[in-house]
Formats: structure tokens, C-alpha cells, sequence
């Protein structure tokens, strides 16, 4: 099982590799907080992932190293998701604004691009229906 997550004031899938790329130089490793522990999702190497969308759209992933629950005082519990430094770019598929993070089962395949200018023809192709 996977989680998926809005990707807020992100513009474009360099855009967010760039932001996790820093916050895992800043500070070692690459760290989502989130307010909800996620109790149905199960690590399994390489199989758990959170799935971002940018501008209304599933274009990236990267991968759920571990999950912390950390106890706080009258607020309860809240949850560090460490990922892994590397956002992973996928398939570009259509998905509706929604609030917070939900769990998703069917996830797009990764793709694999040469160099950006490739990312960037997959893009615009996609919007032209092309693929």
C-alpha cells in the first residue's frame, strides 16, 4: 500500500526534486511531517512509496524509508515520514484536488528519462493526448 500527497506551491516535477534534495542536504535525511499516523501502511523494502500531485496531476514518487510516531503533549501523536533523497518520475496520470493524504492502491509505473528535455516532451504530449 502507498500514500498519495498533494505536492502544495510545487510547480513542476524539478521543482520538488530540487525542495527534497535540499532538505536532505540540510538535514541527513528527508522529512515529511505529517499530523495522521498512517496505521494500514506496512513498510515492505522498496514497495512503499508516497505518490505526489503536481498541478493536478500524479507525476512523482519517492520512497518510504521508515515511519516515526512521535508523541506529543495535548495534541496526540504526530508522524515523520523519512524518505528516501531521490524523487522518482512517473507516469502522468489525472488525479482530483483533495485534503490532507489518502492511501492508493494502483499507482503509475515509473518512467525513465534521459534528460530533462525528455521529461519535458513526455509532459507536453500527455497534455496533447498523445500517450
Amino acid at each position: 500500500m502507498h500514500l498519495i500527497k498533494l505536492a502544495v506551491g510545487i510547480k513542476n516535477f524539478d521543482q520538488l526534486s530540487e525542495r527534497q534534495l535540499k532538505k536532505y542536504k540540510e538535514n541527513r535525511e528527508c522529512i515529511h511531517v505529517q499530523r495522521l499516523y498512517p496505521r494500514k501502511l506496512i513498510l515492505k523494502q522498496g514497495f512503499t512509496s508516497i505518490f505526489w500531485v503536481i498541478k493536478g496531476n500524479i507525476q512523482a514518487r519517492q520512497e518510504i524509508k521508515e515511519i516515526v510516531k512521535i508523541e506529543k503533549d495535548n495534541s496526540g501523536p504526530i508522524c515523520h515520514l523519512i524518505l528516501d533523497e531521490k524523487v522518482v518520475p512517473t507516469e502522468i496520470v489525472p488525479h482530483r484536488p483533495f485534503r490532507g493524504w489518502r492511501y492508493i492502491k494502483e499507482v503509475p509505473k515509473d518512467i525513465r528519462l534521459d534528460s530533462k528535455n525528455s521529461r519535458k516532451l513526455y509532459s507536453i504530449l500527455k497534455e496533447l493526448c498523445l500517450i
